[in-house]
């Protein structure tokens, strides 16, 4: 019970207030693809208050919100059994998550910027049944001074001004305007609680009964000159994990002495899909440098199934596992 701040906030943190039971609320300024796109609700009812000018596409064509991505959203979790009620404003502004268990208030929207784990936003995470219940009732009130839109309503707006929209996009949409794409990340953005370096390899060092991770932790430290590899492999993976919890949940099941990316051709088009849309340069990590490393199927530029293949194999595995443990820790 109580309250915590979560500096950096992922999808992850997200879905821990409970996404499933009678009834989520989420309330964001704005929204873009790539949250909505990897999204899991499993409750009965789902709220969406967000902000939406129905005479208006600038924000759309900016990049700050994405009706069409919503509504994809929208329909896939009503083909799953949820109900869904939209409700919308040109001035919504509240960032409220909702769940079962808990909820989130806070600076971060529903945006791959707002979710990128960066210490420039951060939601405080409340599990008091309390103040879930108080805030359940603000919502409702917020709710009051926003107007109810129907999916139907919004795929005609969608298919009124998509075109527009895409040309205006053209004109003015910027890095700094464009809240779908995940901004640099400079020193010190990172919150401890996703990890760091030098902690994943003292992590690597601990696990005396694996040998994925004693010969990882070898190579970090000089083995074979593979010691920037493994480094910009764990920023690289480390980004890949976070961005999406199912990938979290998948690969830190996988057995990192027999897992093999090569076989895993679902993967190796995840990664290559993030590599193109989701990756961003970090600290002293370059995206173009590691796409040295990975090979074409994953989005990289080294021969088929070469590059730091053997490296990858281990470490997906090993990145998950200490990231879950990490973010669980704190």
């Amino acid at each position: 019970m109580g309250t915590k701040c979560l500096l950096g906030p992922v999808l992850s943190d997200l879905e821990d207030v409970g996404l499933s039971g009678t009834k989520v609320v989420i309330a964001t300024a704005f929204y873009t693809n790539q949250p909505l796109q990897k999204l899991q609700i499993g409750a009965e009812h789902l709220t969406m208050l967000v902000r939406l000018d129905l005479h208006s596409i600038e924000e759309w064509a900016r990049g700050a919100i994405a009706p069409d991505a919503l509504l994809q959203f929208a329909n896939r979790i009503r083909d799953a059994g949820t109900s869904v009620n939209l409700f919308v404003s040109p001035a919504a502004h509240a960032k409220v998550y909702l769940g079962q268990h808990a909820f989130l208030v806070g600076s971060a929207n529903l945006t791959s910027r707002g979710f990128s784990g960066t210490g420039r936003e951060l939601l405080w995470r409340d599990t008091s049944p309390i103040a879930r219940k108080r805030m359940a009732t603000t919502l409702k009130r917020y709710q009051q001074g926003m107007s109810p839109l129907s999916l139907i309503d919004l795929e005609q707006y969608i298919a009124r001004n998509i075109k527009a929209a895409r040309r205006m996009a053209k004109r003015i949409r910027t890095p700094k305007t464009n809240e779908g794409r995940v901004p640099s990340i400079k020193n010190g953005d990172r919150p401890k609680r996703l990890g760091q370096y030098s902690q994943f390899l003292n992590w690597l060092c601990q696990q005396s009964n694996n040998n994925a991770a004693q010969e990882i932790f070898a190579r970090g430290n000089g083995k074979g000159n593979l010691s920037g590899h493994i480094y910009r492999n764990f920023y690289g993976l480390r980004q890949f994990l976070l961005s999406d919890p199912r990938l979290m949940q998948r690969f830190r099941a996988e057995d990192s002495n027999t897992y093999k990316l090569s076989a895993d051709q679902t993967a190796e088009q995840q990664m290559a899909d993030f590599v193109a849309d989701g990756a961003t340069n970090e600290e002293d990590f370059s995206l173009e440098i590691w796409k040295t490393y990975l090979p074409r199927e994953c989005g990289g530029r080294a021969g088929a199934h070469g590059g730091t293949i053997g490296n990858l194999n281990r470490m997906l595995p090993l990145v998950a596992k200490y990231l879950s443990r990490e973010m669980k820790k704190n």
